[in-house]
């Protein structure tokens, strides 16, 4: 679909948790109706997605360039949780812990550089039902996407 540069005063970037935050909770179903509703919305978030998908939206897919030259107010990602799920070594979570912050802050310094808008990361739900290794990768992934801030 063609995009509207001018049209657009937000880019929403994950998967489909924050859709959901975005639409259905409590303090994300506030935040958009105070601050997001009427705006310009620009949704960039696919359920199943994890951050390599993002990633690739970033840049192969197009979405900066087609982007570029709109006066974003911001941007705001939350991705990394379905790289989470299933995890049962804590190798695995060190691995999981690293794709998540190496793509984020890579996708925060892009936006930043191309599109020179702030970018607010959220962190990543702890889902009652996530193993103990799991649970420890999102409880690390978002001590290190917290210290993302000041990239």
């Amino acid at each position: 679909c063609a995009l509207e540069r001018s049209e657009v005063s937000t880019l929403l970037l994950g998967d489909s948790w924050l859709e959901r935050l975005v639409h259905l909770c409590g303090t994300g179903r506030i935040y958009f109706e105070t601050h997001l509703k009427h705006r310009r919305t620009f949704f960039a978030a696919v359920g199943g997605d994890c951050v390599s998908h993002a990633l690739w939206r970033v840049d192969e897919g197009g979405l900066v360039e087609k982007l570029r030259g709109a006066v974003l107010e911001r941007a705001i990602i939350l991705i990394g949780i379905n790289n989470c799920l299933q995890l049962n070594s804590m190798d695995m979570a060190v691995r999981a812990v690293a794709e998540i912050v190496g793509a984020v802050r890579y996708m925060v310094c892009r936006l930043r550089e191309v599109l020179g808008c702030p970018v607010l990361l959220l962190e990543l739900p702890q889902l009652p039902l996530l193993s103990a290794e799991s649970r420890h990768a999102v409880q690390v992934a978002n001590e290190h996407l917290r210290a993302i801030d000041g990239v």
